[in-house]
């Protein structure tokens, strides 16, 4: 549960789930400014509603910058984030970029008429976000 909670709250603080107004570009940019926030983030990524992804990966890593037209539609997270229409968390899962266990947070976009737009993905090493958590619980009771 905390790292849903972080994962959510670090996509929901800079894109909401719900956006007049909103266009490709912005949600890129606001994903940009997660990916250079959170240096443990492997890549960022964004699908249309259909779940294709639709730029390369955002992500600090030259040899990530992958994935356009790929689709995910058949992905856990995907499928999860359009029915329950929040923000998810995946179990984790060997990475396709790195082969190290890794959890996605996937984040539906609607527009002002309720239309889903866009899914929003990040996806972090395992290792990283249990030890930003054990890093944040200390912190909690200081």
């Amino acid at each position: 549960k905390p790292a849903r909670t972080y994962l959510c709250y670090l996509l929901q603080r800079y894109i909401p789930n719900q956006l007049e107004g909103i266009t490709l570009e912005i949600i890129h940019e606001k994903l940009e400014k997660i990916i250079d926030e959170v240096p443990e983030i492997d890549a960022g990524y964004i699908l249309d509603k259909s779940g294709t992804q639709l730029l390369d990966n955002i992500s600090k890593h030259q040899l990530y910058r992958i994935g356009k037209g790929e689709n995910r539609s058949h992905r856990g997270f995907f499928y999860r984030a359009v029915k329950e229409r929040k923000c998810v968390l995946t179990d984790p899962y060997p990475s396709n970029l790195t082969g190290e266990l890794v959890v996605s947070a996937a984040l539906p976009v609607y527009n002002e008429k309720k239309e889903l737009l866009f899914i929003v993905v990040v996806d972090l090493s395992l290792e990283l976000i249990l030890k930003a958590i054990k890093k944040a619980n200390k912190f909690q009771y200081l």
